[in-house]
This record gives structure tokens, C-alpha cells and sequence, in this order.
């Protein structure tokens, strides 16, 4: 009996919270209390997505950079390991003409210029086409500098071997 007597005023202000009085009359203005919260809340969500935006923008950029940086080291890498194993294999497999030549004590400018194009030949072989064409996009150089890059490696490489006094070698 008691839940009769309580059911029917609790069914009435829950059908009053669920459907206003004001909500049955016409519609002359926005309540300011409601129309502000409204403003408010879409100016923060407004605020809210162009943060988000921004910096989803901002980690793509870095993430950009970060690929170019190490497609820039991974082929810098190798092109160095190409051109070190190149100097070291023609060090060890041209030893007796390197010694034939070096017997006055000094390799002639034509026999550097041929060892320098050997050693170019090689690592252009080595590298192909594809490896070529990647180095100039990839360090903005254009094809006749990708050699002068290489060849500059080479000469890198060749002054990293120890010197002849220290091993008992011929290299110059």
C-alpha cells in the first residue's frame, strides 16, 4: 500500500525531470544558464581537436625528419662499409703489382689514377645502378658529383690503412 501511495508522485517527477513543463511551451529564448555551458563546451572541444590537430602534426613532421636522418645513415653506412671492403680487396689482391710499381719508392701519377679508377669501377659495380641512384636522391647530388662523393670515400679509406713503415707493407 505504502508503494502505491509512493509510486504515483515518483512516477510524476520522473516524468517532470524527463519532460519539462517549458519544454510544452513555445520556444521564445534560450535559457543564458544553458546557452552559455553550450558556447563554453563547443569553444573547448573547438580548442581541444586543433590541439589534438597540431600535434599530430607536429609528430609527424619529427617522425618525417627522423626517416630521412636514417635513410641518410643507413645508405651513408653503406656506401663506407662498400667502399672500405673495395680498398681492402684491392689492397690484398693487386699487392704484387702495388710492389712491382712501388719498387722506386713512389706509385707515378698514372698508376694512382688507374689504381683510384679500379677501385671507382668496383664500387660502382657493387653498389648498381638502384645503390647509385638512391646515394644522389638521397644526399641531393647529381650524378657526376656521386663520383667525386665516392671517390672522396675512397681516398678516406685508403689513408685509414696503416701506413707501410708500420706493417712492413707497400702501399704508399
Amino acid at each position: 500500500m505504502l508503494r502505491r501511495a509512493l509510486g504515483r508522485p515518483l512516477r510524476l517527477v520522473v516524468l517532470a525531470w524527463a519532460f519539462p513543463v517549458s519544454a510544452l511551451a513555445q520556444p521564445t529564448e534560450a535559457a543564458p544558464a544553458s546557452s552559455f555551458r553550450g558556447l563554453l563546451f563547443e569553444a573547448i572541444a573547438s580548442a581541444l581537436a586543433l590541439l589534438v590537430g597540431w600535434a599530430l602534426l607536429a609528430l609527424r613532421k619529427k617522425l618525417q625528419a627522423q626517416a630521412a636522418e636514417s635513410t641518410l645513415a643507413q645508405v651513408g653506412l653503406r656506401v663506407t662499409a662498400v667502399v672500405d671492403a673495395v680498398v681492402h680487396d684491392l689492397e690484398a689482391t693487386l699487392k704484387r703489382e702495388l710492389a712491382k710499381a712501388a719498387e722506386d719508392g713512389e706509385l707515378s701519377k698514372a698508376e694512382i689514377t688507374h689504381l683510384r679508377q679500379i677501385a671507382l669501377e668496383r664500387v660502382k659495380t657493387v653498389l648498381g645502378e638502384k645503390g647509385l641512384g638512391e646515394l644522389g636522391s638521397v644526399m641531393g647530388i647529381a650524378r657526376g658529383v656521386v663520383d667525386q662523393f665516392i671517390q672522396g670515400h675512397i681516398e678516406k679509406s685508403v689513408a685509414q690503412i696503416p701506413s707501410a713503415d708500420a706493417t712492413g707493407g707497400i702501399l704508399p
